[in-house]
């Protein structure tokens, strides 16, 4: 597992303090490799290296309704402290936290401004909206920045963006997806860190280093990814 300084490249618009996030990259090849979300889960509750430890699944095309519109957009799927990570602030409403953490929750969704201009031809914040997203409910609760549109510079542009726990309703993808499974292990997650003040990226990579060496353990009994 190694930490890479992506946004050190090409720090994407509307990010504070970019030189502070990096990229867990499962794998020794030196290519981008994707977490599982247990993985992540055991990341987040270990890394004392980091202030904030997240996770997203960018650009899933879903059809969006709304009253007087059908069409399909980008959709990411993030985690709760997606937006804390990143140090993100809502142009309007509020962006998605750690409540949102639960298949409890309620379906919120946050869209970018760009696709507030094409549901609701900017009048006003469409705050407490409800669309359709793939025949499910979700209801707006914030727009994010003009200038935020993703968390890397490489990945595509997202319109709105969907609690992860949501996920498996909004794909159809299996809840093992969620949870660990003997067996069954889907590798999907781009993982990113803020690093905590003053810890270096040499401390960060000796915490993250430890965290890998204990997720290989779960693997031992023979899994394979899928």
């Amino acid at each position: 597992f190694t930490l890479v300084h992506d946004l050190l490249v090409e720090p994407p618009a509307g990010i504070a303090e970019p030189g502070r996030i990096v990229r867990l990259n499962p794998g020794d090849d030196g290519g981008i490799g994707a977490s599982t979300y247990p993985d992540y889960e055991h990341y987040r509750d270990n890394a004392r290296a980091f202030s904030e430890l997240f996770a997203y699944d960018a650009a899933t095309t879903v059809q969006l309704r709304n009253a007087s519109t059908l069409t399909d957009a980008d959709g990411g799927f993030v985690t709760g402290n997606f937006f804390a990570g990143l140090g993100v602030r809502p142009r309007a409403g509020r962006l998605l936290n750690r409540a949102d953490d639960s298949e409890q929750a309620e379906n919120a969704a946050v869209i970018s401004m760009t696709l507030e201009q094409r549901l609701f031809a900017g009048t006003r914040p469409p705050l407490g909206e409800s669309i359709t997203i793939n025949g499910h409910a979700f209801t707006i609760v914030g727009v994010a920045p003009a200038e935020f549109r993703g968390a890397a510079h490489n990945d595509p542009p997202i319109d709105l963006w969907l609690p992860m726990w949501k996920r498996p309703l909004v794909t159809g993808r299996p809840r093992l997806d969620m949870v660990r499974t003997p067996g069954y292990i889907h590798a999907y997650l781009t993982t990113m860190g803020r690093l905590a003040p003053g810890v270096s990226l040499e401390r960060a990579q000796a915490n993250v280093s430890t965290m890998g060496v204990q997720v290989a353990r779960f693997y031992s009994d023979g899994s394979s990814a899928r």
